[in-house]
């Protein structure tokens, strides 16, 4: 076993080696211009991407422009490699959602109730980016809604269509879904693994037909002009601090902003979750926002 695991390291090593890391602009304002927020060998999870070769060069950066945070350099993975850069991840996700199964459909039942108390009578396409196993997919099934999910990684997918659900691999960019085909898009804990979440955010208000419900819950930022500001004097123990799975962390202004600018209006912000108390409380805070797309 133990031979095994070092192969494997080694392996995952090569392939990253391979990839390379790359530099880039901000993803929202496009600027240049940024300055260092958190620097990755600093971070816990540090020691869980050790056989990443090079990991050590990635940092989270805030933008001189518009504030926004987001790993940079960053890993030069695609598609094709999700799973080779984390080996076994859908098989973790899966055995860990087995035994919590009743509790995370709740949570995206209740998601939906907050849907449907938006849209009423209306129903539609209901498209999930980023659908997983399928469970919201489900529950909006459940509710009246045609539904449709995107999704990266193959193991997923293998399973929604087990369960009949009709699943696109892929991301919304390149699926060419037509424009105000859908009436609810549903990005869970999603807007922060994205490349490029802006683009996206592109692509959903331009899908979505007039009137429609964009729900998105992702962690927010009340105050980013330092690590420690935000996070704590502990920071570096945060695990949502990870540089390959959370590529940005949006200042909920900035976020906003930038959703009313493509027409989407916010209907309804519900913090959902803050980490700790008194006065080692941190500032981020998984929050749920539903905005309807002007007509």
């Amino acid at each position: 076993r133990r031979v095994g695991r070092a192969l494997l390291r080694g392996r995952v090593r090569e392939m990253t080696a391979r990839l390379g890391f790359r530099e880039i602009d901000c993803p929202c304002c496009g600027s240049p211009s940024s300055a260092l927020f958190a620097e990755g060998r600093e971070l816990d999870t540090f020691r869980f991407y050790a056989r990443l070769a090079g990991f050590e060069r990635l940092n989270y950066v805030r933008c001189l422009g518009c504030g926004l945070i987001y790993s940079n350099p960053r890993l030069a993975y695609t598609e094709s490699t999700l799973e080779q850069v984390s080996p076994g991840h859908v098989a973790r996700r899966l055995e860990r959602q087995a035994t919590i199964q009743a509790r995370i459909r709740r949570g995206k039942e209740k998601k939906l109730e907050r849907i449907v108390r938006l849209a009423g009578t209306a129903r539609g396409r209901f498209l999930d980016i980023g659908c997983g196993s399928g469970i919201a997919l489900e529950a909006a099934a459940a509710q009246g809604f045609e539904c449709v999910g995107t999704e990266l990684y193959p193991g997923f997918i293998e399973v929604c269509r087990a369960k009949g659900l009709e699943v696109v691999p892929g991301t919304i960019e390149g699926i060419r879904f037509p424009d105000a085909s859908c009436a609810v898009v549903f990005l869970d804990d999603v807007l922060e693994h994205l490349d490029q979440p802006f683009a996206h955010l592109d692509e959903i208000a331009r899908v979505l037909q007039p009137g429609g419900i964009l729900y998105v819950n992702t962690w927010v930022i009340d105050d980013p002009t330092t690590v420690e500001a935000a996070f704590g004097p502990e920071w570096r123990k945060d695990m949502n601090l990870d540089l390959t799975a959370h590529t940005t962390i949006y200042p909920t202004r900035l976020l906003l902003e930038q959703l009313r600018r493509r027409a989407l209006v916010p209907q309804m912000e519900v913090s959902t979750w803050r980490a700790g108390d008194g006065a080692g409380a941190h500032a981020a805070q998984f929050c749920d926002f539903l905005a309807r797309k002007n007509g």
